[in-house]
């Protein structure tokens, strides 16, 4: 790999303006404060042995990258690391990491160890099955902004924003602290669509453009639990007076610790260090499997981490169970195994009053259960009296399929055979 000047970059006519990536060759380059301190940013790119640091680096195959121009005001708003420098063990970083926050935030150990999670996986978006949206709520409005400014230092690129908008430099996959108290339902909704990796959205120009990025939202009282989905993780702060923190003091943070967060995304994305583990003692929940490597599998870090996850799986059980789906998929799973069709009327009866037990005060009707029925892939027809399901080989496939998506736990039937390959599902062990 070599180094260019800028004569001999600006000559070359294979040019490629890059925000980071791996190359073919298994070099990774990305983002960094330039090298002289001019304003600006340069590349930095890592072989897996050797760091460079370049205003423009030549990738082989005659194709030359170059760092992007960018305003100088996103430069002054978001936080970049000078470079990228070891830090030991995944563990001792994440010890490091989850201490700030207990001294600086005034979290509780289990809390600062869930916000350790949050911040490295804002590191390694690409690793991750869906970034993470992080829920701040708990506290006044000046103590969340507090922990933001904290965020600033510690996350991937972070920006802090008061608006929600496509107009914002999306393209360098920040890490959005969001405070926007217009953001409405429907906007709300697009965002969390929009999170989905490999999800397009149209551009300019007939171009299309990926939004998808790591967030840390402050939900306002009126806002419901699952604002942002289930998938969320939701941080609730103690409600205590946090200290006040200055920007030399900030700053300082940011210059030890965002180049060692550097080295730990080259890692990662590197395959040098594995992702995630099938033998992780945490890998029984989902979260902790989206998050890999961000969960250590240090003992006492699982210790901590271990409660909390139960307490978020059961978080996301609950709000399952209110479900009209899920409950659909209760009612009909015993009489799928036992008789050969069910009414649509049956079912809504059914539904609804299972629905009722959990709290759930809106009533289906049958049409609505049908449509339902039918989103789940699940047929209905008519026998010129009423409508119901059959339970056709095609229809049990559909149920058990749509069982193991909703991750329901439901009795295996041992003359099922559909039920002996979701049994053998569940026991295979997470890769």
């Amino acid at each position: 790999m070599e180094s260019l000047t800028t004569a001999k970059f600006a000559a070359n006519p294979r040019l490629r303006v890059t925000c980071g990536e791996v190359l073919p060759n298994g070099t990774i380059i990305d983002l960094v404060i330039a090298a002289d301190d001019r304003d600006g940013l340069d590349l930095l790119s890592w072989n897996g042995e050797e760091v460079l640091i370049s205003p423009a680096i030549d990738g082989g195959k005659s194709i030359h990258y170059q760092s992007p121009d960018v305003d100088l005001s996103v430069c002054q708003a978001m936080t970049f690391p000078r470079g990228a420098t070891e830090y030991g063990t995944t563990a001792d970083l994440f010890q490091k990491i989850l201490s700030l926050y207990r001294e600086h935030a005034g979290l509780r150990e289990d809390l600062a160890a869930f916000t350790t999670c949050w911040t490295l996986a804002s590191w390694v978006p690409e690793r991750l099955v869906i970034p993470v949206i992080l829920c701040v709520s708990g506290a006044p409005m000046h103590q969340v902004l507090k922990l933001f400014r904290l965020f600033g230092s510690l996350c991937r690129r972070a920006l802090p924003v008061a608006e929600l908008s496509r107009h914002l430099p999306l393209f360098l996959h920040p890490t959005l602290l969001v405070n926007d108290p217009n953001l409405s339902a429907k906007a709300r909704a697009f965002w969390r669509a929009a999170s989905c990796p490999e999800m397009f959205v149209p551009g300019t120009g007939g171009t299309v453009e990926e939004l998808g990025c790591a967030k840390a939202v402050l939900l306002r009282p009126e806002d419901p639990p699952d604002a942002w989905g289930e998938e969320a993780m939701h941080l609730v702060l103690p409600q205590a007076e946090l200290p006040t923190l200055s920007k030399p003091f900030l700053a300082s943070i940011a210059a030890e610790f965002q180049p060692q967060l550097e080295m730990f995304r080259l890692h990662l994305l590197s395959g040098s260090d594995s992702f995630v583990s099938p033998t992780h003692p945490l890998a029984r929940f989902d979260l902790a499997r989206n998050l890999g490597a961000c969960m250590p599998e240090d003992p006492a870090i699982v210790q901590i981490l271990t409660p909390l996850l139960e307490s978020h799986q059961q978080g996301i059980s609950a709000q399952r169970s209110c479900d009209p789906r899920v409950a659909i998929l209760e009612v009909i799973w015993g009489p799928s195994h036992d008789q050969d069709e069910m009414s649509v009327g049956e079912i809504t009866k059914r539904v609804n009053a299972i629905l009722r037990s959990r709290g759930v005060t809106d009533e289906y009707n049958v049409r609505e259960i049908g449509w339902k029925l039918s989103h789940l892939g699940l047929r209905t027809s008519s026998n010129g009296k009423r409508k119901g399901l059959r339970f056709a080989s095609e229809t049990r496939c559909g149920l058990h399929r749509s069982t193991r998506e909703f991750g329901l736990q439901l009795p295996f039937r041992k003359d099922c055979s559909e039920c002996q390959g979701l049994q053998a599902t569940e026991q295979k062990p997470v890769e």
